[in-house]
């Protein structure tokens, strides 16, 4: 069998540096970066990937420890965050044997200066492996730097397998660009001790999270990081909201409320494809927090200048007591930069991307009136849909208005990109050699902060003679530089005359006729299909609630952990109870649950069980010390039993 690759292999042909350690007989693991020398306001890629042969027990691909993922994580001082990570996994079995790859992107934003050293893990079946070090060096950024960063003391790289040393952080120097707009009063990650302030553990890094101004231990609230502080027009950001509560209470988001961006071009991340219930822990004015990422977006800015970040409004539901709040996030600020000067000339200050762009010229022939096809393509990074291709300019020619098509989307590694294609149809109105230049594309390149020029070649078509099924032809005369439009005369065997009017045929007029009524009852019948199966939904839906809760109670009990199964138990007998005694458990205290249960017929000892096993599930999910799965099940075999007593009652 033809061994499986993942793309993110392929970026280890071009990595700046690869570190490779055989962590056992049947697993290697290697990492690679894309770069060893980078300015503090530049990314550095890292590709982590493991083969493992005939794995057994669990297979996890992680990071060093100084990388962090938040920058209120508590897990010591950060070199590296995390501002984007993708995945691709792939498996091989011939006959006994079987390989699994399994190989993790990570996009990183340096947080100090000096000699950083990062590297790559593999958890295999509870024993940890890691590949060799990686120094990778960081200095200030051109022009005393666009995006302020905590610079630190060179880092000295640890040996293999020793902790790196924890450099000492400097204060954090003022921002520079082109306004002098103070801050956001509330923007306040790590102000000095004794000012009222909150502060929190990591916080005082670039970029920071941004807390509101009074912190109550006793109530949930949400931090906002933007991954960068200082951008140019046209360069991506994303945006992260975290949820922190109490770390001795257990909230969960019910409800979201997407913010306007007046001056942004935005896309929303599934929260699958970033972890959001990920839970870390956070120390904030002395208190223990525990913090959930409640959404990500992806921001673009289209205009220069100061803006503010729009807070995000969710609601937030404590899942033993009932209680149900609303909260809305503090406002952060960006500055937004125009381009740098030095544009090159046929310019448009929409290209802004790291894109790839292609010329691709087809012949219909080389006669005098025979189209010629001329397609332009660019693909990439950024609002690719909104670049401007140059127009040809090809003497001797009559060029038709060109044919666009757009595409843009959220791209799987959680950045904006996409495609443009034009295509110009381009005749001949002459004999002789025809001349397409060179086309050139001029952009601007965040990532390298330059501009950037990819030019196609040209091409010479010689062109004889005249196509006689041309309808239309341009000639051109010297004398006065007008362009006549002619016809060409007919082809051989066609003579003009007049044209014998047509009959339509008995058939097909019926068919017109018969046509407006027949659609007319088609609609009538899908509008009353519609309106019958919205009637009676709500009578499907309590007639299958039961058999559905059963069937996702057989599934929970599958599950690997004991935390997944009793998830799923409990999330199954509260859509039960909704949907079919029109009971909201989420929103209950167990009191208020037994009551309700009671009132719909549902006798005591049988309403107390119920409530005990939601009770005993939801804290047993949320054990520090894990669930055993035997146990798990046993309760979600419980849970069954209970919904076929409850269903007899209902």
């Amino acid at each position: 069998m033809r061994r499986v690759v993942p793309i993110g292999l392929l970026l280890l042909v071009v990595t700046g540096f690869v570190a490779r350690q055989a962590s056992a007989q049947n697993a290697e693991l290697t990492a690679s970066v894309d770069r060893q020398q980078l300015a503090l306001d530049q990314m550095v890629t890292l590709t982590v990937t493991a083969e493992v042969q005939d794995g057994r027990g669990p297979i996890a691909v992680g990071v060093s420890d100084r990388i962090c993922q938040s920058t209120l994580s508590n897990s010591g001082d950060c070199d590296f965050l995390v501002t984007g990570s993708w995945q691709s996994q792939s498996s091989t079995i011939w006959g006994r044997t079987s390989q699994t790859t399994i190989t993790m992107v990570y996009e990183l934003r340096p947080l100090r200066t000096g000699n950083l050293t990062i590297w790559g893990t593999l958890n295999l079946g509870g024993a940890l492996h890691t590949t060799e070090h990686m120094t990778i060096q960081v200095s200030e950024p051109p022009g005393g730097g666009a995006v302020p960063a905590t610079p630190a003391q060179p880092a000295t790289p640890p040996a293999a397998g020793a902790q790196p040393s924890a450099p000492r952080a400097a204060p954090p120097p003022p921002p520079s660009g082109p306004t002098s707009a103070p801050p956001h009063p509330t923007a306040t990650a790590s102000p000095p001790a004794g000012d009222g302030q909150p502060t929190a553990s990591g916080v005082g890094r670039a970029p920071g999270t941004v807390l509101p101004a009074q912190v109550d231990p006793n109530r949930p609230f949400l931090g906002v990081t933007p991954s960068r502080e200082t951008v140019y027009v046209g360069e991506q950001l994303s945006v992260d909201y975290e949820l922190f509560s109490s770390y001795f209470e257990n909230w969960d988001l019910t409800g979201l409320r997407q913010p306007a961006y007046e001056d942004f071009w935005f896309e929303a991340v599934d929260p699958s494809r970033i972890g959001s219930y990920r839970t870390q822990r956070a120390d904030v004015s002395g208190h223990p927090f525990r913090s959930n990422l409640a959404a990500r977006f992806v921001l673009v800015p289209l205009s220069p200048g100061r803006h503010e970040i729009a807070p995000l409004e969710v609601e937030a539901a404590e899942l033993f007591r009932g209680r149900v709040t609303g909260i809305t996030s503090a406002v952060a600020t960006i500055e937004v930069l125009p381009l740098p000067e030095g544009a090159p000339a046929g310019f448009s200050t929409s290209n802004v991307g790291q894109v790839d762009f292609t010329v691709d010229v087809q012949e219909g022939g080389r006669r005098v009136g025979d189209p010629i096809h001329i397609r332009m393509r660019v693909e990439g990074i950024g609002l690719v849909s909104l670049f401007q291709l140059p127009e040809p300019s090809i003497p001797g020619a009559r060029i038709q208005p060109p044919v666009e098509d757009r595409s843009l989307a959220l791209r799987s590694d959680n950045r904006i990109g996409g495609t443009k294609e034009v295509e110009y149809v381009v005749f001949a109105t002459e004999e002789g050699e025809l001349t397409i230049p060179a086309i050139t594309l001029h952009y601007f390149d965040p990532s390298l902060r330059q501009y950037r020029s990819i030019e196609r070649p040209g091409r010479r078509i010689a062109i004889s003679g005249v196509n006689p099924n041309a309808e239309l032809v341009l000639a051109s005369q010297e004398e006065n530089g007008s362009i006549l439009l002619g016809a060409l005369p007919p082809p051989r065997g066609v003579t003009s005359g007049p044209t014998d009017p047509v009959r339509i045929p008995s058939t097909l007029l019926w068919g017109l006729l018969a046509a407006p009524p027949i659609l007319y009852l088609f609609v009538l019948g899908i509008g009353w299909t519609l309106r019958y199966r919205a009637r009676t939904a709500p009578i499907r839906l309590k007639r299958t609630a039961a058999r559905r809760a059963r069937v996702a109670v057989r599934h929970a009990a599958r599950r690997q952990s004991g935390q997944e199964v009793l998830g799923q138990v409990a999330s199954a007998v509260r859509q039960y109870l909704r949907e079919r005694m029109e009971i909201k458990a989420g929103a209950l205290t167990v009191e208020e649950m037994a009551a309700a249960l009671r009132s719909r017929g549902v006798p005591r000892a049988l309403a107390e069980e119920v409530c005990d096993l939601l009770q005993t599930s939801e804290m047993a999910r949320f054990d520090q010390g894990g669930v055993d799965r035997r146990a798990a099940q046993g309760i979600a075999e419980r849970a069954r039993t209970l919904l076929g007593q409850l269903e007899a009652r209902a």
